[in-house]
């Protein structure tokens, strides 16, 4: 039984050796890669969302007592300015744009500066 597994192991190993990954062949834009500055461009999608906890005004949090806050110092209007509400949305779709600018520095090694806009609504 573990003959056999070696010798199909075996044989896989041999077959692998002979086959190719990837055929040579004549590349394209020989000179391209050997400019010093060459600019592109990205096209991408994406979501936005934007998610909020709501939390109690100051004075109605259960854990003022442990914050070490003297109340005294504080009015109303600071407990409602320290209070976060904010509505929750959903996923919205978007897409960005963007512009690849890459500055050959060596032949292994590229500088390259990638500003983007994105585009989407809440």
């Amino acid at each position: 039984m573990n003959v056999k597994r070696y010798i199909v192991i075996l044989l896989l190993f041999i077959i692998s050796l002979s086959s190719y990954s990837q055929m040579w062949g004549i590349p394209n834009l020989t000179t391209f890669d050997d400019k010093k500055i060459h600019f592109g461009f990205t096209l991408g999608v994406n979501t936005l969302d934007l998610g909020f906890s709501h939390y109690n005004t100051l004075f109605d949090n259960p854990n003022f007592d442990k914050m070490g806050v003297d109340p005294s110092f504080l009015t109303e209007l600071d407990s409602v300015a320290y209070a976060v509400r904010a509505d929750v949305s959903g996923l919205m779709p978007g897409f960005t744009v963007g512009i690849v600018t890459n500055l050959r520095l060596k032949e292994n090694l590229d500088l390259r500066f990638i500003p983007g806009l994105s585009f989407g609504s809440r």
